[in-house]
């Protein structure tokens, strides 16, 4: 009696072990002598996830319970004979898998048996994709209009691929394969069809539009009214010898290469605005949309000298200016350099030096010269003479005007108590980043207008704003005497870093001391000494948020931002 007792105890674990000998230390475990028992797939040919499964029990007359394991992690324990014999299982995914049953007696483990079964769900139907890509000529042994087709872009999600067949809409043959070239014999344009077969039978297809065209061959030449200025810079282009050996030429685009818009036709006349070598393209469309490029320089030079910029372009009162690139074109040695300006007497440049026929430098010595724009004159030694309108100013050390859409507003800089500031500022002023630049935010009650890092996109653009790049950012010159009281501008920040400023100012509209320490603390660098009003009139504008466009793409929004754009028109020093 104490026997049974104890084996009742110990046949829940019998149970739960799956097949281990009873418990330790009271009934030892027979051997497995019986052969094992038979497991059989009742659905062999469904394609379901759930299987069934049924055990011969006929060697087994004495079985007490059976365990099953399904071979993918699930398993079931402790079932009667009667329960045990016939079992279904969902596998959760296809696959090979070994299913195995064990058969207890009342004492312990007497059989066990297993059957390897691939388990098929129901197919899902691959997806075909593929890419159509022409086929340079230049390669050795390609015909023209020959397509590069590559479908290994297609996937089975619960299989493979066993076969692409292609249909090139041209009636030729199909073709196999997951990639090949194709060769149409004409051009034209084509519905190309792939369908992939998986390794189930099912299948998937995709089509789309391919064209098989010989580009164009482009060809332009080109000839100038005369051989001097203005009659030099007015040119004939032709590109009517362009052709298109299988249809016709339907577009030409020009490119002038001088900024220009963009010509038209196969013979356009354009006239530019100062002599030198322009690269101009012309690109030609055919019919089918195809397109071929051709690149020339088309040198406007002439003999007679011309200018086209001068760097730097300004320079302080009273001082002596390098110029270190006057640059143009025909210049001869013993070529001479002048400022002229109305009413006012010639300024003679010193250390002319023609370093070649398109550089020239020199020095400016400015002492009294008048505030203002000046034009810049090179004089050969033949008496032929070229001009820069207004090409050189003579300005300030410290004084910049802001014309914006609402009036001007003059800057004093202060560069003994914020020289790094300074530099920073007239940097982006002589480099012209402030041109077209809006003033971005105007928060309210008379507190600060804000600019120098956004360019309008229209007033119904979404986003409104695009922010500009700036150049690195400066240390701080906080703490330098300077506060930010009414009409003084100084350098915005993003977020605590005091050392982050670049190209965003603000003028204060009213006193924010509080500014001066932070954190982080603002560096004043000047004041408005002319045009406050103008700030006024700035700070009272209406404003609502609008979407802008930050410099790494991403959009955000900002909130004050003028429902009208203020725009600075220019920043010029003066």
């Amino acid at each position: 009696m104490k026997k049974f007792i104890s084996l009742l105890i110990c046949l829940p674990l019998l149970t739960v072990m799956m097949g281990q000998s009873g418990c330790p230390g009271t009934i030892p475990t027979p051997p497995l002598l019986r052969p094992a028992p038979q497991i059989a797939l009742v659905n062999p040919s469904d394609s379901s996830l759930e299987l069934s499964f049924t055990l011969d029990l006929g060697l087994y007359p004495d079985a007490w319970s059976i365990n099953w394991e399904y071979g993918d992690g699930s398993r079931v324990i402790g079932l009667t004979p009667n329960s045990g014999k016939f079992v279904t299982h969902v596998f959760e995914a296809n696959g090979n898998f070994t299913v195995k049953a064990y058969v207890f007696n009342s004492q312990a483990l007497i059989g066990q048996g297993e059957l390897p079964v691939v388990v098929q769900g129901p197919n899902r139907a691959p997806t075909a994709s593929f890419t159509a890509t022409p086929v340079p000529t230049s390669q050795p042994g390609v015909l023209p209009r020959t397509i590069a087709f590559n479908g290994t872009g297609s996937a089975d999600p619960d299989g493979s691929i066993v076969s692409f067949s292609w249909n090139f809409g041209d009636g030729s043959p199909i073709g196999s394969g997951a990639t090949l070239n194709h060769t149409y014999s004409s051009s034209g344009r084509f519905t190309a069809k792939l369908t992939v077969t998986d390794n189930r039978g099912a299948t998937g297809s995709a089509s789309q539009s391919v064209t098989a065209n010989i580009p164009p061959t482009v060809a332009f030449s080109f000839t100038s009214l005369g051989p001097e200025a203005p009659d030099l810079l007015t040119v004939n282009f032709n590109g009517s010898a362009s052709s298109d050996p299988d249809g016709g030429i339907a577009t030409f685009a020009w490119n002038f290469g001088d900024n220009s818009p963009s010509g038209s036709g196969p013979t356009p006349q354009h006239v530019y605005p100062v002599q030198g070598t322009y690269s101009v393209t012309l690109t030609c469309f055919d019919n089918l949309g195809g397109s071929s490029s051709l690149t020339q320089s088309v040198p406007l030079l002439g003999t007679l000298p011309f200018i086209t910029q001068i760097s730097p372009s300004n320079g302080t009162v009273n001082s002596t200016v390098s110029i270190t690139n006057l640059s143009g074109g025909n210049f001869q040695n013993g070529a001479g350099v002048r400022l002229t300006r109305t009413g006012q007497t010639d300024i003679a440049a010193s250390n002319v030096t023609v370093v070649n026929s398109g550089q020239i430098t020199c020095d400016l010595n400015l002492n009294g010269a008048q505030l203002g724009d000046w034009n810049v004159i090179v004089r050969n030694p033949d008496a032929n003479e070229a001009t820069l309108t207004a090409g050189f100013r003579v300005v300030t050390p410290d004084i910049v005007r802001l014309t914006t859409t609402l009036g001007d507003i003059v800057l004093t800089l202060n560069p003994v108590k914020a020289p790094g500031h300074v530099a920073n500022f007239l940097h982006y002023v002589d480099t012209r980043k402030y041109d077209g630049i809006v003033f971005h935010r105007v928060p309210p009650n008379n507190f600060v207008i804000q600019g120098g890092a956004f360019e309008s996109l229209g007033q119904g653009a979404n986003p409104r704003l695009q922010e500009v790049e700036g150049f690195p950012t400066i240390p701080s010159e906080a703490n330098n005497g300077l506060s930010n009281l009414r009409g003084t501008i100084a350098l915005a920040l993003r977020g605590t870093d005091a050392n982050s400023g670049s190209n965003q100012f603000f003028i204060n509209v009213g006193d924010n001391p509080n500014l001066d320490t932070g954190p982080p603390p603002f560096t004043v660098f000047g004041s408005v000494t002319g045009g406050l009003s103008v700030v006024d009139a700035i700070a009272g504008v209406a404003t609502a948020n609008a979407t802008v466009r930050l410099v790494n793409g991403t959009t955000t929004t900002f909130q004050d931002v003028p429902v009208t754009d203020v725009t600075i028109i220019t920043a010029r020093r003066e």
